[in-house]
């Protein structure tokens, strides 16, 4: 399956010429001409990694940014920046910016760029640590202290979403939406419940790192 994008940018010309581009190269392309437009198809789609223009008509790419990351989007983020833009690198990266690239850039490194960036990204996703779990998304397994703990499909599912996410809350909506992907049993809620209790269960001495956040949902701290 070929990496999904979101390319964003409010120049038509470079939006629709780039995203021909990416998409030869193997990508499969969603543009967005503005930073709304840009949220409304990330609460659709997931995607691998996402390309935003600095400066967009409604919002700032960095506020789009912060947006996407606060919707546990946690893919490779690269900022566009045009040669006169005041491009403040720092908050850039503190916003969850992965990389930057000034316009119009050669299209060759852009996607040498992408394509490392989420190879790295693949290749943390591959082995993920929280305090005393590890969960390894290739053999389908959680560990604590080096010991498997035997996770039914959906238990290592909640867990590597809290990992993901690991010291923000996540809401037991957004847990039941990502888990079930529009199709929840009958009572979600219940259901959710029942996977937190059999999850601590099996954490054993990492029981303590699954944390619920009252009024809000679960948080995986390390």
């Amino acid at each position: 399956m070929n990496p999904s994008l979101l390319l964003v940018d409010d120049d038509p010309n470079l939006l629709r010429a780039l995203g021909r581009i990416l998409s030869k190269a193997g990508f499969e392309v969603t543009t967005a001409d503005g930073g709304e437009k840009a949220l409304q198809q990330a609460r659709r789609t997931r995607f691998d990694a996402a390309i935003l223009d600095w400066a967009l008509p409604d919002r700032t790419g960095l506020e789009v940014l912060r947006e996407l990351r606060a919707m546990h989007f946690d893919g490779p983020a690269i900022m566009l920046t045009g040669e006169r833009d005041t491009c403040d690198k720092v908050a850039a990266f503190e916003a969850g910016a992965t990389d930057y690239v000034v316009k119009p850039g050669e299209p060759k490194e852009l996607i040498a760029r992408i394509r490392a960036h989420l190879r790295h990204h693949s290749a943390a996703q591959a082995q993920r640590c929280v305090g005393k779990i590890t969960i390894h998304a290739a053999n389908a397994d959680a560990l604590v202290d080096g010991k498997s703990v035997g996770l039914t499909a959906t238990e290592l599912q909640v867990l590597s979403l809290l990992a993901r996410c690991a010291g923000r809350a996540v809401s037991r909506a957004e847990l039941v939406e990502q888990i079930w992907e529009g199709a929840p049993p009958s009572d979600p809620a219940g259901t959710l419940e029942v996977h937190i209790v059999n999850l601590r269960r099996k954490l054993g001495s990492a029981a303590d790192q699954l944390e619920t956040v009252r009024g809000l949902g679960f948080r995986l701290r390390g």
